[in-house]
Order: C-alpha cells, then structure tokens, then sequence
C-alpha cells in the first residue's frame, strides 16, 4: 500500500499529519503508523505493535516550512518493508519487522495522530490530494517523478 500528501507546515513543531490504525490509547494493545514533521523539519515515521513503539528517523528527508512538499511512505505486507519519499527522493527503506498492520478495524486519519482525541498533536499547516492506494506501491526505487496535477478518479 501507500500512504501519500502533499503537505504545507507552517509551524516548527514536531506534528502528525496521517496515519492508520485501531487508534487504540495503550502502546500495549494498539496497532498504528503514522508519518510526521519534525521541529527540526525532518520527515519520519512512527509506528506502535503491541508493546514495540518505534521512531523511524534516519529519513534523511527535510520538509521545509511554508512551502508544499509531496510526501510518501510505501509499505510491502510481505516483507515488511518500508520506503519513505519526499519531494522526489527516497530517504528511508528497510524492514520493519515488528509492525503488523491489519489485525483490528483500521482508520486513516488526516491532521492529527490515529490515537490523539485531545487535539495536542494536530498539524498546523495544509495538506492537499491525500491518496491511500491499498495493494499498490505507487513509489519504488531511490528517485520518482513528483505528481504534477490531482490524482484521476475512478
């Protein structure tokens, strides 16, 4: 599957801004991932599996404030690998072998993080044509071509 977005932070703030998951309030018993803006403006991924509560945040990738960034993280079921993209590069790709997505009802969420009903983590900023493709890994390999119009509907 892949997650993507373009994004426009406005704040320097580390901030969730999509993700999926049972949402569930313990690390112990909840399923989530989710991608997110550092303060420093590094993009990474955070992912939670039972009791594993995992940063991933040797990206390499930058996402500037107050300016729009396409953004992307690409997961193979089968083995287990991640690949994280922003802005045409690829920052990120290996396994993630603790996480196991799909085990509970499952929810995107777009502007916040899937467990946060306080509000304490919503994004500040914009986000633009989200697309969720499941089966699909739209992006593969260290460079791809940034999507220049909206996605087609079908």
């Amino acid at each position: 599957w892949t997650f993507e977005a373009w994004i426009y932070p406005t704040a320097a703030r580390q901030e969730q801004f999509i993700g999926f998951g049972d949402g569930g309030s313990s690390f112990s018993t909840n399923i989530n991932m989710w991608l997110e803006r550092t303060a420093a403006g590094q993009l990474m991924l955070r992912y939670t599996n039972g009791s594993t509560n995992v940063d991933v945040t040797s990206t390499g990738l930058s996402v500037p404030l107050n300016q729009w960034s396409h953004v992307a993280v690409s997961f193979t079921g089968s083995t287990k690998t991640a690949e994280i993209f922003a802005n045409g590069t690829r920052g990120y790709n290996a396994a993630i072998s603790t996480f196991a997505p799909g085990q509970r009802r499952p929810r995107i969420t777009i502007g916040n993080r899937v467990a946060e009903h306080t509000g304490g983590n919503m994004f500040t900023g914009f986000i633009d044509d989200v697309r969720v493709t499941n089966g699909i890994k739209r992006y593969t390999g260290s460079t791809y071509t940034v999507p220049t119009s909206a996605h087609p509907i079908r």
